[in-house]
């Protein structure tokens, strides 16, 4: 069936509006910028090259945050950690304050205690020899010790060695035999003789050498003397 003239008509106008609006919308003239096209055309390297070095970088920023997590959270463990150990300490620490307080509870009657000594006297013809036996060996001892005191040391009055007696003296003892006193238990027969002593017997010695050489040459003068007068 053929359209009739009305619709032909309709569809040829439509037709020529549509071409009438498509010229209406051309572009008249094409206009290139000779730079940007030279760059666009030899920029594809450049443009490579700068992609790169941008996402180069983005890793370097991504790489940075990594680190500064990390870092974070070693700080964090090692905080962590020095916190548990500071605690461990603490334990420690206050475990053995609680056993020297206990300690120094148990050893502080002990310096308040009387002295347990063993005394005994050695006697021969030539010498008398007291010795002391500290059987608690406390800290008033070794203060004795350094400051020479009562407690012990070469000058301590609880070792007394008197000097041998001499021919003019009638008070030393005659007794040949020796014999051991001992206030608690018995123990064998000691002798020996000490550095002080050995070192008053030759001083005595020496004396008596002196003694007699100077009683010598008094004799020998009364006898002279005598002489003279008998002439």
């Amino acid at each position: 069936m053929q359209p009739s003239n009305a619709e032909a008509l309709t569809r040829h106008r439509k037709a020529i509006n549509a071409k009438r609006k498509a010229k209406q919308s051309q572009v008249k003239e094409v206009l290139f910028d000779e730079d940007s096209r030279r760059e666009f055309l030899t920029g594809f390297r450049k443009r490579k090259l700068e992609r790169m070095e941008a996402g180069k970088k983005i890793a370097k920023e991504r790489e940075k945050k990594e680190r500064l997590q990390a870092r974070l959270e070693q700080r964090r463990t090692l905080a962590a950690r020095a916190l548990e150990n500071a605690r461990e300490v603490e334990s420690a620490y206050a475990g053995i304050n609680g056993n020297l307080d206990e300690d120094d509870e148990d050893y502080a009657p002990s310096l308040n205690k009387g002295k347990e000594r063993e005394d005994f006297e050695f006697e021969d013809a030539s010498q008398l020899a007291t010795v002391t036996v500290v059987e608690d060996f406390t800290v008033d001892d070794i203060i004795g010790l350094n400051n020479g005191g009562p407690s012990g040391g070469l000058g301590s009055s609880s070792s007394s060695i008197p000097y041998p007696a001499s021919a003019h003296d009638t008070s030393a003892p005659k007794s040949s035999k020796p014999s051991l006193k001992s206030k608690k238990q018995k123990t064998s027969k000691i002798k020996y003789e000490t550095k002080a002593a050995r070192r008053a017997t030759q001083v005595k010695q020496k004396a008596r050498r002196t003694e007699k050489s100077h009683l010598a040459q008094e004799r020998g003068k009364s006898g002279s003397s005598h002489k003279k007068k008998r002439k």
